[in-house]
């Protein structure tokens, strides 16, 4: 696996994270932040400071994980070699010395 190929697991993670901050967060996002101060959000979400601030983290992130699920089950491929993944790490270490 090369970088590239792992770069649609980055924008996963980027992805997930704007979906949290709009729909978790009362507050919204600042998408375009600095050109803009304009916050985009949904009428869900509850602040930071609210007791159920973590239960709507875990939550979100869990429909965050069945949808990839589904998207990798029933849409396209989202597959991971992690054999790859090993031995490129286990190669890099050794060129460290370790």
């Amino acid at each position: 696996m090369c970088i590239r190929d792992s770069l649609q697991y980055v924008w996963i993670g980027v992805l997930t994270h704007y979906i949290l901050d709009v729909v978790g967060s009362r507050r919204g996002i600042a998408l375009f932040h600095p050109l803009s101060d304009k916050e985009y959000s949904l009428p869900t979400g509850v602040t930071t400071s609210s007791k159920y601030a973590d239960l709507v983290t875990v939550i979100i992130t869990a429909v965050e994980i069945a949808a990839l699920w589904a998207i990798n089950e029933f849409v396209i491929n989202l597959e991971l070699d992690l054999s790859a993944a090993a031995q490129t790490a286990s190669q890099a270490a050794a060129g460290f010395g370790l």
